[in-house]
């Protein structure tokens, strides 16, 4: 039975079983039928396509992930930005942005944390985007961490961002005060 056939059924265990065929054949010339799959009402099928994606490393990994991540499932969001780690840093801080945007709590505060912890410039940037979040835990996870980095209360992503240009100068790459720095 080829790929298309298997998903014509449309049960979630046929969905199942061609992305494991997928992963057996391993070409990427099967992605274009995987990705169709994640449009199916299952979670676990979706989590699968995500899974999938990252086994057989298919070109466009980075965009897939941000649309995957906005998935109104916790789960499906979470299990593409665990993913994320696989993509160059560019694509992986727009996972984390779309993460912080998408509205989804769990995903939207784990972002914020992964941001934390790598604590550079360019996660800095992406982080202010948490400020615009549509979920309420999201933009007061975000301010708490950045107020915790910076030592100063953030309220909306334009005064961070104005902030941040203008100081970012004062911080090294690990988001350490430089020494002659005064505010």
């Amino acid at each position: 039975m080829k790929l298309r056939e298997m998903v014509q059924s449309g049960t979630t265990e046929d969905y199942l079983k061609a992305l494991d065929y997928a992963l057996e054949v391993g070409a990427e010339s099967s992605w274009p039928v995987v990705k169709t799959m994640f449009g199916h009402s299952s979670p676990e099928v979706r989590e699968a396509v995500i899974q999938a994606a990252v086994k057989l490393d298919v070109d466009g990994l980075g965009a897939f992930l941000v649309e995957a991540v906005a998935d109104l499932d916790a789960n499906v969001g979470l299990t593409a930005l665990h993913s994320a780690g696989k993509l160059q840093t560019t694509e992986q801080n727009a996972v984390y942005g779309a993460a912080l945007r998408n509205g989804v709590e769990d995903v939207g505060i784990t972002a914020v944390a992964e941001l934390e912890v790598e604590s550079t410039h360019t996660a800095v940037n992406t982080m202010l985007q948490g400020l615009s979040s549509k979920n309420q835990e999201v933009r007061l996870e975000t301010r708490d961490t950045l107020e915790f980095l910076f030592d100063r209360p953030f309220t909306t992503n334009e005064e961070g961002v104005i902030w941040w240009e203008a100081n970012r100068k004062n911080y090294d790459r690990d988001l350490i005060v430089k020494a002659d720095f005064v505010e």
